[in-house]
């Protein structure tokens, strides 16, 4: 007898971010069966930086994180469907994904 064992390829790091997010959506929303993925952008790696308002610096340091943007429709309180992007942090570790962040510049793949 031969035995073979079938072995699949470790998810990408965006394969990890697309579980996360789709995650942190349910695990936000008031139906969480009637979500629907729409889009998400490429992943991207968040640099250290340091934003200049009104003369004040303030540095931004993500440690590695990275950032995706996620588009999808999903029911409200009162039974409509929406759609609704939200931008998603995803720590360098690939364990947790939080939302709501500002992206302007986004890019969503086609």
């Amino acid at each position: 007898m031969l035995a073979v064992a079938c072995s699949s390829a470790p998810p990408t790091n965006e394969e990890k971010a697309h579980e996360l997010i789709t995650q942190a959506v349910k695990d936000s929303l008031k139906d969480p069966e009637s979500y629907e993925s729409v889009s998400f952008s490429e992943l991207k790696k968040l640099k250290d930086t340091t934003i200049v308002v009104d003369g004040q610096s303030y540095p931004q340091q993500y440690q590695g994180a990275y950032e995706m943007a996620h588009t999808y429709k999903s029911k409200n309180a009162y039974g409509g469907i929406l759609t609704k992007s939200d931008v998603f942090h995803v720590d360098s570790g690939f364990t947790t994904a939080k939302g709501g962040f500002l992206g302007q510049h986004i890019k969503f793949k086609k």
